[in-house]
């Protein structure tokens, strides 16, 4: 009281002593006797006045380190949770740690959060000695976050300026509230937690429907974007459902473009909640829509996914909305598609029977790209299901209905697809065609993403019909397009691309060059293929080199890439690939076993050549000489498009028309097979060839020539680092085999 004060100053004045004290000086008003007191001494030179800051981060970890130093190192962890809401003022770190050590192990961390009764009142003290309005301007505040602007305060709340300000400066003088230029925030999290936590439900609400619409008000249109997710905070915690509805489903649609899928979906979902409060079946289907491809992209998640599109799909067709129906099928088919091999069959079966309406009530033309969208995820079931007829009928359809539409991007992406689904049949010029028209589309709609896919696409074509100058340089444009666009995955899968052109052509060391770089590009992409392809060349290439500890590994990363992806496709080359590696490590039966384990291979006509070669490969190197005649004759059939693959299979059956002694035979068919590989610059292939057609010479007496394409065999081999090819050439002459 001021009698204690009286009898300090006294003392201070006739006595050498020293008086220690310490007081918060928000608690202290001008007039407070102890402000006169010191403001007296102060004129006389008697006193001195040390003002203490909060700790500094370094101060108060060491502190509260100290006070938990008798809780194991798990709950220490504990510690970075209560640090930034402490703001390093050590009655707030005392309090947390007398808190956290009273707890028992299993509350520890709901501990860590809560704020301390003895913290809580007081701050609720100092809260409530404000005036009214300063503790309206506090609740505001408090809702709207740590910081917060003047001018919103004022617009909240509906008072006058000069009042308000007159209130701040009172929740600033208590620091309750620090200013910085028109910006007012709380000193420390725990002062704007105890402010909100003593809100009734009510009054909180009102405050966040009331917040919203001022920052609605003070918010420009350029700022909308970055503004959405704050306002559908404010809503979404209000009772006005309608702005609520409209933006949650905003910043779902944000968090979704920015693949925040997990919070995409809580968006959606709140979304839906507050329409079905308004009774808004349609729009909760709209939604719904975007919840189940938020939960399908997320993956994992299908059957969640395919749940809510149904919900959806039931909604439209009750509406007799087909454009939305085609849409939301669409999006089912995809789920179902990714969930699993069963599944597919499943899927299939849902969007037959909702084809069946479509077809029975024709859809407006305004829907004719749900319609696509919806044919395209028909027929990319109907490939993971190996329904190859099926697969390309769906695209046409899809095709035809995205030329309807308009969307150019919508139809390059399916042409794309039906010349991909022309070449994995094997009609590789047909394919070429669609893929040029596709490429030439894409350059007209300057859609850059489009355009290096195409290409892409279109350089597969040519690798596979050896055409590998063109396949360069189409390789070379998608890597600087997918470079300018900064698409990681298309410039990896460009630079496979030409190390694929170039091993076929010789160029081994830059092969494996751009296939490393393309793998490690690969491992910074979520993308789950990008990797498969580089992995898979440069694991062949590895075994070829004579590198076989290193090259194995690799092809059976590729080998799990393609299972854990479900392409059956990729997984029949890689399967093909490993058996190669098999016959290269003279180990045949091993590859005719993996070989006989594909078993869809006709359901890959693109494929068949290539892995019915290998087949008669194997079974040749084990004597069997019809099963290899049979599978030389399908893969002849199949490989007639596809230059490389027809060598290949030429080189096998020239090596069984000599094991048969049809030595003329023979050297017609290696003669055939050498000019191709000649003329495509096959530079491996011109190695085999070249082998079995001097041992057709040997056969026939005629080793001055025979000596000639031996030479030149071992030179391109020599040139090329093969080392397998080297050892079986050497093996097989020197020991007089063919």
């Amino acid at each position: 009281g001021s009698d204690a004060l009286n009898l300090i100053a006294s003392l201070v004045r006739e006595m050498p002593v020293r008086v220690l004290g310490a007081y918060r000086d928000t608690d202290v008003s001008p007039k407070h006797p102890l402000s006169l007191l010191l403001a007296d001494l102060a004129s006389a030179g008697l006193v001195a006045q040390q003002s203490i800051g909060p700790l500094s981060a370094e101060e108060a970890s060491r502190m509260l380190g100290s006070l938990l130093a008798g809780l194991p190192n798990g709950a220490r962890d504990l510690e970075e949770s209560i640090l930034p809401r402490a703001g390093g003022v050590p009655f707030f770190l005392v309090s947390h740690a007398q808190i956290l050590l009273a707890a028992p192990a299993e509350a520890r961390a709901s501990a860590a959060r809560a704020i301390p009764w003895d913290l809580h009142q007081s701050v609720r003290q100092r809260v409530e000695a404000l005036p009214d309005g300063a503790r309206q301007v506090l609740g505001a505040a408090a809702i709207i976050g740590r910081a917060v602007r003047r001018t919103l305060l004022v617009d909240v709340l509906g008072k006058r300026e000069e009042q308000i300000y007159a209130w701040l400066d009172e929740a600033s003088r208590q620091r309750l509230l620090l200013r910085d230029g028109d910006m007012y925030q709380f000193p420390h999290d725990v002062i704007q937690e105890v402010v909100e936590a003593d809100l009734g439900a009510a009054h909180r609400a009102s405050l966040h429907r009331r917040i919203a619409e001022a920052m609605e008000r003070q918010t420009t249109s350029d700022e909308h974007a970055r503004s959405v997710e704050v306002l559908a905070y404010h809503y979404g915690h209000s009772d006005a459902d309608k702005p609520a509805a409209r933006y949650l489903e905003e910043a779902g649609d944000r968090a979704r473009d920015q693949k925040a899928f997990t919070a995409a979906q809580t968006y959606y979902h709140q979304a839906a909640e507050r329409l079905d409060r308004l009774g808004k079946p349609l729009e909760i289907a709209h939604v719904h829509y975007k919840l189940g491809q938020a939960l399908r992209l997320e993956g994992h998640r299908y059957d969640e996914a395919v749940a809510v599109l149904e919900s959806a799909a039931a909604a439209y067709r009750a509406a007799g909305d087909l454009g939305n129906l085609a849409r939301v099928a669409a999006e089912i088919g995809d789920a179902l598609g990714n969930w699993g091999a069963g599944a597919r069959y499943d899927g299939i079966r849902r969007l037959e029977e909702i084809r069946a309406v479509l077809e029975e009530r024709e859809p407006p033309a305004a829907a004719a790209q749900d319609m696509a969208l919806f044919h395209a995820a028909l027929a990319q079931l109907y490939l993971n299901t190996n329904q190859s007829a099926q697969h390309l009928a769906a695209l046409d359809l899809a095709g035809e209905f995205a030329r309807r539409s308009g969307d150019s991007d919508l139809l390059v992406a399916i042409e794309l697809r039906r010349g991909l689904a022309l070449l994995i049949q094997g009609r590789a010029a047909e394919s070429f065609v669609i893929m040029e028209q596709a490429s030439e589309l894409a350059r007209t709609a300057g859609n850059v993403g489009i355009l290096v896919g195409s290409m892409i696409n279109a350089t597969s074509v040519f690798l596979l019909t050896a055409a590998f100058d063109e396949a360069i340089v189409y390789a070379r444009r998608a890597h600087a397009l997918a470079e300018r666009i900064g698409d990681i995955a298309q410039i990896a899968f460009a630079l496979s691309l030409q190390a694929q052109a170039a091993f076929y052509t010789g160029a081994w060391a830059e092969a494996r060059g751009n296939w490393e770089r393309a793998r490690t590009l690969s491992s910074t992409t979520s993308m789950a293929m990008a990797p498969l392809y580089a992995s898979a060349g440069l694991g062949l290439l590895h075994v070829h080199i004579g590198d076989v500890a290193a090259g194995i590994p690799l092809l059976r990363e590729a080998l799990r890439i393609a299972d854990q992806s479900n392409d059956r496709w990729a997984a029949c080359f890689v399967q093909g690939t490993l058996a190669e590696c098999d016959l290269l490590l003279e180990q045949p039966a091993e590859a005719l076993a993996r070989l006989q384990a594909i078993h869809d291979i006709d359901n890959f006509p693109g494929a068949t050549s290539y892995l019915q070669m290998l087949k008669a490969w194997a079974s040749l190197d084990l004597g069997d000489l019809d099963h290899a005649a049979d599978a030389v004759e399908i893969a002849m059939a199949r490989a007639t498009q596809m230059p490389t693959f027809l060598v290949d299979v030429l080189w096998v059956r020239a090596r069984l028309l000599l094991t048969l002694s049809h030595g003329n035979a023979a050297e017609q068919v290696a003669e055939q097979a050498l000019q191709i590989a000649r003329r495509t610059k096959y530079a491996l292939g011109q190695v085999r060839i070249l082998s079995i057609y001097a041992a057709v010479q040997i056969w026939r007496g005629e080793h001055q020539p025979a000596q000639v394409k031996l030479r030149e065999a071992l030179e391109i081999a020599e040139r090329l680092g093969a080392q397998l090819e080297l050892a079986r050439i050497r093996s097989s002459f020197n020991g007089g085999q063919t």
